[in-house]
């Protein structure tokens, strides 16, 4: 069995699933029940349940002076870079975030065809997890892939990654990097199940995205070396420039 212990960090509820045997193709993932542990040799893997995607573009954009889903990499946009990633694996789509409502999508593109719902923060609370309540308001019995619009590092493969990890679970799924302390609270699998328990944190007047995960009892997958470098975002004019570098 895939062993599971606790996040260093000690934050009550989240816990780092170590397995071995998570792979991207046909994984073996430890499923986060107390009687159910899926092995490689027990059971297949559980299909995956009808995912909608979210992109959050709601950030003020403060430390990079313009909005950053307008900055484009080879000539195309963040938002549509996102829009293109997330379009195989969700059936419809949503931006959640102030900037939505003003955002200009392309005429033409991977998103065509799929519905896409433009979104505004839940004035409950601020940040990400603003726009995560939002989702769940919207659609409280959906399952949502979730991911910010400045990480256009991010690839097919790591998505599948993460979805692969996150099936059979009623809890969020996240990444952690090597050697980080931290989880990476995007892209994130949010299943339905968890919403009660995301609002009843923000009710508490707790704006922490972490905090919220781990009152959410999020699961914490330590993401592969290989997948690594698709874990990066971008906060300011530096950051993208060395991003767009390492893309390009």
């Amino acid at each position: 069995k895939c062993p599971k212990v606790n996040f260093r960090t000690a934050r009550q509820g989240i816990t780092l699933i170590n397995c071995d045997q998570l792979q991207l193709s046909g994984i073996m993932a430890s499923r986060e029940s107390n009687d159910t542990n899926l092995t490689a040799s027990s059971k297949e893997p559980s299909p995956r349940r009808p995912l909608s995607g979210a992109i959050l573009i709601g950030g003020q954009s403060r430390r990079m002076g313009t909005p950053k889903a307008e900055l484009k990499i080879a000539g195309r946009r963040l938002i549509d870079i996102a829009i293109d990633l997330l379009h195989p694996f969700v059936h419809a789509l949503a931006l959640v975030g102030h900037y939505a409502s003003a955002l200009q999508l392309q005429g033409a593109g991977p998103h065509k065809g799929k519905s896409i719902v433009r979104l505004e923060d839940d004035p409950a609370t601020t940040g990400p997890l603003a726009g995560i309540a939002a989702l769940f308001s919207h659609q409280p019995d959906a399952d949502w892939l979730v991911i910010p619009c400045d990480m256009p590092a991010l690839t097919p493969q790591s998505i599948d990654w993460l979805l692969t990890a996150a099936r059979g679970s009623a809890t969020p799924t996240v990444g952690v990097l090597p050697g980080s302390p931290e989880p990476e609270p995007f892209p994130a699998v949010l299943p339905s199940t968890c919403a009660p328990a995301c609002r009843a944190h923000i009710a508490t007047g707790n704006r922490s995205l972490r905090s919220a995960l781990a009152a959410m009892n999020a699961r914490v997958i330590p993401i592969p070396e290989s997948l690594a470098p698709c874990w990066t975002n971008c906060n300011t004019p530096e950051e993208f420039s060395r991003l767009t570098g390492e893309i390009s």
